[in-house]
């Protein structure tokens, strides 16, 4: 196999005949500063670290709004103006949205920028993107942060909009400015040596100053959330210390992060696989723990179908490589096929466009966080844009294709840090289960044919890919909102329950950083010793812990130990280490919950009715026996709370309803348009309940404890079925 040609990453790939075009404002001109001693910053966290959010919809999938070539594209409208076009179709497939560069800057593409404030770039007006943003909801905007680098309005470091006192003092002492340009060169005033890579083609910003991390904080809390933005991706951040990314997230209450890091030597899965991993450490050191693009699985994922540069690849168990990040780090990772960088009109490092159908097949079915390029989406006027090309094997466009993986993502509950077991891995096909919270899926990727277990059903399948998944249609059936009634009679019958016993199995296994130890064995959960469940460790004892079920009288078990990134179960197979010994069987587990079995019979007559969100399920019965019927009933409501809580806020409710565990537990609303946020709740035994609403970041989560730091509205508490809607004050 051909090897990958080196690759040197400039920031926002803005490379040297662009940037010739565009360094007006980044090079040449006279200007002056004040001399100024700056304080510095102790590069320790001044919040308190927290993992990367997981508020959002844990199944979803970000889209890029922009390519390389968007800012120009049209001559006759802008590019907002082409989104907001779209955003119907954006808000119904994505829950985030990646948006370009929002400010003015030097380049079209907005990765050389210099007004900082100022939103009207080569985009669109301000007020475009305001709309954009506002349009695509409940989608999430991601703003394209470019904070390793700024360029002059008329020379190479006087900043404008916001200014910066003491311009020079931003700026990291072995800046190419101080070499570059006479009134820079003559000025005394220098800030401290780069904290990470150099770039050449704009001033590095000191980030160990105050008042850069202060300039930086307020445009982004007060410009860019004020537009709407909640969330940020990080361009270049090689360029800068992690440890920085982590402090404006913390201070900004991002509800999404990812950074931009392309290692420039040559690819090599592992090396690039512990820069990313030691990067997002030192976000954590900062206060907030960052997602990294999943650059190592883009290597992979050229070299298993071949790229720009080498069309003949074809190894799929390069896809099973466990240095790839979302394997590595799956909460963390955000996977995709091609940016605006390696793909789009750039076209750097672009994967085989014929493979680009089993390639989606795989990053949407699999954890990490998958994000689709818009050019692989939409339609456009240029041979970049994929969206209407037809897939081999079915009767989709790509479109079509990624909304079908999209929609079984979601119905499996297929989440960013779902388990994953590898059960085949050659160069000819790669199969895995993917664990999902409603289903699991089984994912063929290559060009052997592969059947799966019995249980799994085939959902969809084209040249190079398909997908199976255990969920079943047939154990009875889900009554729909509103009322179900049935009348008439059923005759007498009879069923015989059966509950498996719980036990607690602990294992002493010594294991190293990042490893853990798995269980195997006969009980329900492992599969006939064919799947190992990764146990927890706990840190009062010392142990590794897993609870398990037995069915029958009796079970043997057994420990492994392997990479904690495995998931939360593996393969038997997936190069774990078995422990020395013999099988331990029950009497070395914890008896936790002992089985039973009970048998009744049932007779049903007359009629029954049920409120509004209320399930029947029936099942059959074997000759001899007739048909048992079991409805609950539960009914819920729609409370309401109309306020303007401000960008990255949210509304959350709570009480004595079922949700709010008295009072313990909020939950967070829906917004709609109107400012209006709502929640559905399910109405206790009683039929009545108390209620009232809270404020709070809306990275807190979906369902958070009510002393989260949260502030509660002014007033008396609300009664149900009194209230249902009310306008608080705070």
């Amino acid at each position: 196999m051909k090897a990958q040609k080196r690759i040197f990453k400039a920031a926002g790939s803005v490379f040297a005949l662009i940037l010739a075009a565009s360094l007006a404002g980044c090079s040449a001109m006279a200007g002056s500063s004040e001399a100024k001693t700056e304080e510095k910053e102790a590069l320790t966290p001044s919040f308190s670290t927290t993992a990367v959010t997981s508020s959002s919809d844990k199944s979803g999938v970000m889209l890029q709004g922009f390519n390389w070539a968007s800012a120009t594209e049209s001559t006759s409208t802008t590019w907002y103006q082409t989104m907001l076009g779209q955003a119907d179709s954006i808000k119904s497939a994505f829950a985030y949205v990646w948006f370009p560069p929002p400010s003015v800057a030097a380049s079209d593409q907005g990765y050389l920028p210099t007004q900082l404030n100022n939103l009207n770039s080569k985009y669109g007006t301000e007020a475009q993107l305001k709309s954009v943003i506002s349009a695509i909801a409940p989608a999430k905007a991601i703003a394209d942060i470019v904070i390793n680098h700024r360029c002059g309005s008329t020379d190479w470091g006087d900043f404008t909009n916001p200014k910066w006192n003491d311009d020079f003092y931003s700026i990291c002492s072995d800046d190419e400015g101080f070499s570059g340009s006479a009134t820079m060169k003559a000025s005394s005033e220098r800030g401290a040596a780069d904290t990470g890579d150099g770039y050449s083609a704009g001033r590095d910003l000191d980030h160990t100053n105050t008042e850069v991390q202060n300039g930086i904080i307020s445009w982004m809390n007060n410009v860019l959330k004020g537009a709407g933005f909640v969330g940020w991706r990080y361009d270049f951040v090689k360029g800068y210390s992690g440890y920085y990314v982590g402090k404006y997230d913390a201070a900004t209450s991002a509800a999404f992060s990812v950074g931009e890091y392309w290692p420039s030597d040559g690819f090599n899965s592992s090396n690039w696989s512990n820069q990313m991993m030691n990067w997002i450490n030192s976000t954590e050191s900062g206060g907030y723990k960052s997602r990294v693009f999943d650059f190592v699985l883009k290597g992979n994922l050229n070299n298993a179908f071949g790229y720009k540069d080498n069309l003949n690849c074809w190894n799929m168990s390069l896809l099973a490589d466990s240095n790839n990040m979302f394997r590595k780090a799956p909460a963390y990772a955000v996977t995709f096929i091609d940016n605006h960088d390696t793909g789009s009109t750039q076209n750097l490092w672009s994967i085989d466009p014929g493979d680009l159908a089993p390639a989606y097949a795989f990053i949407l079915t699999h954890p990490g966080y998958p994000c689709v390029a818009w050019q692989h989406y939409f339609t456009g006027s240029n041979a970049q844009y994929k969206g209407s090309m037809s897939v081999s094997g079915t009767s989709n466009t790509l479109r079509q294709h990624i909304d079908k993986l999209i929609s079984i993502r979601k119905t499996a509950g297929v989440c960013y840090d779902s388990a994953i077991s590898v059960l085949q891995a050659t160069t000819t096909l790669y199969v895995a289960q993917i664990t999902g919270t409603s289903a699991n899926l089984i994912v063929a990727i290559g060009g052997d044919s592969y059947t799966p277990a019995s249980g799994y059903t085939k959902l969809y399948s084209g040249t190079n890919f398909a997908v199976w998944s255990n969920a079943s249609s047939s154990s009875g059936s889900s009554g729909s909102s509103g009322s179900s009634s049935s009348s008439g009679s059923s005759s007498s019958g009879s069923s015989t329950t059966t509950t498996a016993s719980t036990y607690k199995l602990t294992s002493s296994l010594s294991t190293s950083y990042g490893s853990a130890v798995f269980f195997t064995g006969t009980f329900n959960e492992a599969n006939s010793w064919s799947t190992a469940v990764r146990g927890t460790y706990n840190s009062s004892t010392s142990k590794w812990e897993c609870t398990v079920t037995v069915s029958g009288s009796s079970f043997e078990w057994k420990c492994l130990t392997g990479n904690y990134s495995l998931g939360a179960t593996a393969s038997t197979s997936s190069g774990l280490t078995w422990e020395s010994g013999s099988n331990k069987t029950q009497a070395d587990a914890t008896l936790v919950s002992s089985g039973s079995s009970s048998s009744s019979s049932t007779t049903t007559s007359g009629s029954s009715s049920s409120s509004s969100g209320s399930s029947t399920t029936t099942s059959g019965s074997s000759s001899g026996s007739s048909t048992t019927t079991t409805t609950t009933t539960t009914t819920t409501v729609t409370l309401s709370a109309t306020y303007n809580v401000g960008s990255g806020k949210a509304i959350y409710f709570t009480g004595t309803f079922t949700e709010g565990s008295s009072w313990t537990k909020a939950v967070r609303g829906t917004w709609t348009t109107g400012n209006v946020w709502t929640a559905k709740v399910t109405v206790p035994s009683s039929g009545t309940f108390e209620w009232k609403v809270l404020k709070g970041s809306y990275s807190l989560g979906t369902k958070v404890s009510t002393s989260s730091g949260l502030t509660w509205a002014s007033g008396s508490n609300n009664n149900y079925p009194a209230t249902v809607k009310v306008t608080p004050s705070f």
